[in-house]
């Protein structure tokens, strides 16, 4: 009669089944299937991506790719998400340059910054055009803005609606000086600007910002807003008296937008006679209607 199994059997079966299991799990990760791509006229997002190209010589191509994220709509968004979602390494790049140095790999189609780029500029063109609500990006989004010096991020984040502006809002006050310049262009554009928590958040900039420049920029992000003249006119003829020209560009823009106000009408006729061109033309511009 045989006995029970010994340690060593017992080991000897563990180990294979352990082996089984590895062979098993390689198997299925190398021939599993994987997800279907959501897809236009044969192409993935991804591929899209490769001809959404701003440079005006591919004008045909890139307007041929917008079609086709706008047919594609929100079924675009989680190919967007998991771009936006992919993070720099710098060893796994450091490695894989070396890799493609030595031909054993091929280099991919766009940089990382620029691919992630060209989705951020989908992400907003997709809300824009074809009204998507890309919410679901948000978290991407501010993740790359904080990380990242380009104008697609703000411009994605205002599109974010309420949850996106108080993320811009938000930076105006908090973040270096690159993050608040960038969240008070993300504020200027005519879908956000006249929404009460993008003006309130663009004055206060005007009236507490400590950087010059930024503080020109914050109040000429106010233009076409209608704004309170209350409330406006008297920042914006303080920068007008400034000894910076910048300064006094950026005022005469935005005062030409109450120019009806007659101590405002003597400043600009002033200001036309400025030392900088930029000053005396801004000052001559006409009203916009």
């Amino acid at each position: 009669m045989t006995g029970p199994p010994d340690g060593r059997a017992k080991r000897r079966v563990l180990r294979w089944a352990v082996l089984l299991f590895v062979v098993g799990a390689v198997v299925a990760v190398t021939f599993w299937p994987a997800p279907k791509r959501p897809s236009y006229e044969g192409k993935t997002v991804e591929q899209w991506l490769l001809q959404l190209d701003p440079n005006f010589a591919r004008s045909a191509e890139h307007d041929r790719a917008w079609t086709a994220l706008a047919r594609m709509g929100t079924n675009a968004l989680p190919d967007l998400e998991r771009i936006l979602g992919q993070r720099l390494n710098e060893r796994r790049e450091w490695w894989k340059g070396w890799m493609i140095h030595l031909h054993l790999t091929k280099p991919d189609p766009l940089p990382p910054h620029e691919r992630i780029s060209r989705a951020t500029r989908a992400a907003y063109m997709l809300a824009e055009r074809a009204k998507v609500d890309i919410r679901p990006l948000l978290p991407q989004l501010t993740f790359h803005f904080t990380n990242a010096n380009f104008a697609e991020f703000p411009r994605a984040l205002a599109n974010c609606g309420d949850e996106g502006i108080s993320v811009l809002t938000n930076f105006l006050f908090t973040g270096h000086d690159a993050l608040r310049n960038h969240a008070a262009y993300g504020l200027h554009f005519d879908f956000v600007k006249k929404k009460p928590q993008a003006i309130s958040a663009l004055l206060r900039a005007a009236t507490t910002e400590t950087n010059r420049i930024l503080r020109a920029n914050a109040l000429n992000s106010l233009r076409g807003t209608g704004a309170p003249a209350e409330e406006v006119v008297p920042l914006a003829l303080e920068l007008l008296r400034s000894e910076d020209a910048y300064s006094r560009w950026q005022a005469a823009g935005l005062l030409v937008d109450y120019r009806s106000i007659d101590e405002v009408d003597k400043a600009l006729g002033a200001a036309a006679n400025d030392s900088d061109e930029r000053v005396r033309k801004a000052a001559a511009r006409p009203v916009r209607r």
